[in-house]
């Protein structure tokens, strides 16, 4: 079966198993109230991740949310069973992952009598056959609590289009090696391919001279030179996003119209938010009104002319339908007990907006920033107009860098004897520091995925509110000089080594404050 197939590549190339901010049910929780559902608060609250694989998305949030449990399933063995030992070595009680096929779901969950608030469905949608497409939409009809909220993120057309030529060569190219014998190498031959396509562009007199190759040819060099800047950091990613068996993008209608075919209502994009008021043209206004009415419409006809290529759909029972709105003058009822901050410190947000109604209020998001303004702090920086609509103004300046939160975010920097990396992370960070798979890693608390090495988890783990600086910058360089670690980093194109005592004091001086930094962005500070 398909099916089989399926597993047997992901079994083969195991995911680099990582967090995405859109899929914090905190994100989903308020988003899903933006609307107007009354979905049940993150901190006691019952979680599905439908294609989990080795629990990086959910991972985090069992230790964020102690009072919530978690079910991840995943046709994956292979990954489950890493999940699931680091979930064991951590210690974590409310979380299990489950090695099953998504078709199977509704009976081997419904009944041992689950019902959940929040259904995950990250990066799976585009990548299965029609029928588990289906399957994942029965799991959110039949499987969700009666407020609850299903997210499905999915690849998506007009932009997929742009890209699917570079897949199908990436597929030709490398069509005779076997993906789960040799996949290394059949990403290998692929990416040669190209570079050979680049090439040829270079050395071609059209793709200078004829204006519909050299558009073609920049195209294309845009979207390999992304590729290009994965190869050696996410190979996984890109063995499954351009070489797996499926990769099947659609277009907005249809997916909204296929979920609601299988007993879902479509509420929103989690990130993206279009409105007729992008338009500055009356004319071209009103035309758009006529022949692009209704809300799903518009937003498809917003997809065309920006050319979308992924999205995140939130999706409730169809029984919720007339409990969402989506006039600005209700939603600004919906979110008075929210928050909200930007994704990151748009400096530009402040040129964007001057001279406009929303210009204080983007500031003060600037200036907050990675702090959360309160509803009511927001509102006050509003001399006119509808609250919801400026924020979703510059979500959509921002391509979707405005965040809604259920709680206030608000940074802690360390100092000792009062703050400490948090607690509960503790043990997870340990099984992080000696884990030799490198399939999962370390996740914040607004589910970002970090980039650490395991020098950064006894980082973090002498951050705990008794190390002064000067003793963890001593029990760094004692680590060091124990194990014959060699400090590198890069100035000026060159790669500096730094082996003696008082070279890794200097850089470790340096490092510390700068580590501490970031962790106090990431919220990973708490009080004790």
């Amino acid at each position: 079966m398909i099916n089989d197939e399926i597993k047997s590549t992901y079994d083969a190339v195991k995911y680099h198993s990582h967090a995405f901010v859109q899929a914090s049910i905190d994100r989903l929780c308020a988003m899903a109230r933006v609307y107007g559902l009354q979905t049940p608060l993150p901190n006691n609250a019952k979680v599905l991740e439908i294609g989990c694989a080795a629990g990086g998305n959910i991972i985090s949030q069992a230790i964020n949310y102690p009072n919530s449990s978690f079910v991840g399933i995943d046709l994956s063995g292979e990954q489950v069973k890493i999940g699931n030992e680091a979930i064991e070595q951590s210690g974590l009680k409310n979380i299990k992952l489950l090695q099953m096929d998504a078709t199977k779901a509704c009976d081997e969950l419904g009944g041992g009598g689950y019902e959940f608030d929040y259904i995950i469905c990250h990066g799976v949608y585009s990548w299965v056959p029609d029928f588990v497409k289906k399957a994942i939409f029965g799991i959110g009809a039949k499987l969700l609590s009666p407020k609850g909220v299903m997210m499905v993120s999915f690849n998506v057309y007009p932009g997929w289009k742009y890209r699917e030529p570079i897949r199908d060569f990436m597929r030709f190219a490398s069509r005779e090696i076997d993906y789960e014998k040799d996949p290394e190498n059949k990403l290998d031959l692929s990416l040669a391919a190209l570079s050979f396509q680049s090439a040829m562009y270079r050395i071609m007199p059209g793709c200078k001279n004829l204006p519909k190759l050299k558009t073609i040819s920049e195209c294309n060099l845009n979207n390999i030179n992304e590729i290009d800047s994965l190869k050696k950091t996410n190979r996984s990613y890109l063995l499954h996003e351009y070489l797996e068996i499926f990769n099947d993008p659609c277009y907005l209608v249809d997916f909204v119209a296929d979920a609601s075919d299988n007993g879902l209502e479509y509420i929103e994009d989690i990130a993206l938010h279009y409105d007729y008021s992008e338009i500055a043209n009356d004319t071209v206004l009103e035309f758009a009104k006529n022949y692009f009415k209704d809300r799903i419409a518009k937003d498809q006809m917003f997809d065309f002319l920006y050319s979308t290529q992924f999205r995140f759909a939130l999706l409730t029972k169809e029984q919720n339908k007339n409990d969402l709105v989506f006039n600005y003058d209700e939603i600004d009822k919906n979110i008075k007990d929210l928050h909200i901050s930007l994704a990151t410190k748009y400096e530009h947000l402040r040129v964007l907006t001057k001279g406009l109604a929303m210009e204080r209020l983007a500031n003060a998001l600037v200036d907050a920033y990675p702090n959360s303004l309160s509803i009511k702090e927001a509102s006050g920086l509003i001399d006119k107009g509808s609250l919801s609509e400026h924020i979703f103004d510059i979500n959509s300046a921002l391509n979707g860098g405005v965040n809604f939160h259920t709680k206030a975010q608000k940074v802690l920097k360390y100092e000792v004897g009062k703050t400490r990396v948090i607690a509960s992370y503790k043990s997870f960070i340990k099984y992080l520091a000696r884990d030799k798979n490198h399939i999962l890693g370390f996740v914040t608390p607004q589910n970002k995925s970090a980039n650490f090495c395991e020098l950064d988890y006894e980082f973090l783990l002498l951050l705990d509110g008794k190390n002064t600086k000067s003793d963890i910058v001593k029990k760094l360089v004692e680590k060091c000089q124990k194990q014959g670690i060699t400090l590198k980093e890069e100035k000026d194109g060159k790669i500096i080594s730094y082996k003696t005592v008082a070279e890794q004091q200097a850089y470790f001086n340096k490092a510390v404050d700068i580590f501490a930094k970031g962790l106090e962005d990431y919220f990973m500070f708490e009080e004790f």
